[in-house]
C-alpha cells in the first residue's frame, strides 16, 4: 500500500493517500491491475535508509510495525 511518494518529474502535493491518488490520477479503473506496463516501479542503485514505524493511530490495535519510509524524506506525511 503506497501512502505517499516523492514526485521527481512533476510538482504536486503527494503527502497522504488522498493527495497521492489525485496527483497521479489513480481511480477505480486501475483496480486489480498488475504491476508492469502502465504501472511500474523504477529500480535505483541509490543508497537509502528505511525507517520502520507503527501505522499512524493504530499502534494499540496492531502491534506490528507496518509503516516504512525513507529516513529524512520531506514527503512523508508524519514522521
Amino acid at each position: 500500500m503506497l501512502r505517499a511518494v516523492e514526485p521527481l518529474n512533476f510538482e504536486s502535493n503527494t503527502k497522504g493517500p488522498g493527495l497521492l491518488t489525485k496527483a497521479l490520477s489513480i481511480n477505480k479503473g486501475l483496480h486489480k491491475k498488475k504491476i508492469g506496463g502502465e504501472i511500474f516501479i523504477e529500480k535505483t542503485n541509490e543508497k537509502i535508509d528505511i525507517v520502520e514505524g507503527f501505522r499512524i493511530g493504530i499502534k494499540n490495535d496492531l502491534p506490528e510495525k507496518l509503516r516504512f519510509y525513507i529516513k529524512g524524506n520531506g514527503f512523508v506525511s508524519r514522521k
